[in-house]
């Protein structure tokens, strides 16, 4: 429509009605393309007036496109790392999923533990081999860890490692979980027993209970 100078790729734009009183509505659809930010400029077209000369519409600053770059998103698989503080775990995987973004070229085995914010002490993270532009690593995770932990993992991936250059924090999962416990010592105990007799001579049996 030629009343919008500026209409954002992928929109459009007709004239639904004139109303009284010198006004117009016009309708806006259709999916953008790309972000944009700025005032929206119209020019009424000498077609559309009576004296059939073009007019440019003032500027309002309350009337502006605003579209907004598609929402990133990381996702974090299904994991429980499960164990005791002082005892190692079994190694687990965690899946970390992009959407709107993709990670840069990751070596295998380096160590993402720092983007673990919750990451109990004495356990490391390592990273899958990522190629550039891929939109999923996986986390494995091992250790002794040294401290208890029921919490959620929470995870920040560094602007460093995604094509946006932009941080990016997971969404919590809370089914992506470290359930460490504290350490419980073995204990044992025998019960009340006199194992009673005379030296050279043999004794009655007797039953001891642990």
């Amino acid at each position: 429509m030629a009343w919008v100078l500026n209409l954002p790729a992928g929109l459009s734009a007709t004239l639904a009605k004139t109303l009284p009183d010198y006004q117009a509505k016009i309708n806006i659809t259709g999916t953008p393309v790309a972000p944009y930010s700025a005032p929206v400029q119209l020019m009424i077209p000498a077609s559309a007036l009576a004296r059939g000369m073009a007019v440019s519409v003032a500027p309002n600053a309350s009337a502006k496109w605003d579209i907004l770059p598609p929402k990133r998103e990381a996702a974090l698989s299904d994991v429980t790392v499960k164990g005791y503080a002082g005892r190692p775990v079994a190694e687990k995987q965690c899946v970390i999923t992009l959407v709107n973004d993709a990670f840069g070229a990751i070596p295998e085995g380096t160590d993402i533990t720092p983007w673990f914010t919750n990451m109990p002490a004495g356990l490391k993270a390592k990273s899958s081999a990522v190629a550039d532009g891929a939109k999923s690593a996986t986390a494995f995770i091992g250790g002794t860890p040294e401290e208890t932990s029921a919490e959620a993992m929470r995870l920040t991936i560094p602007a460093s490692r995604l094509q946006t250059g932009e941080a990016l924090a997971a969404d919590e999962n809370p089914d992506a979980k470290f359930d460490i416990a504290s350490k419980i010592p073995p204990a044992a105990s025998v019960a009340d027993v006199a194992v009673a007799g005379e030296a050279g001579k043999p004794i009655a049996e007797t039953l001891a209970y642990i």
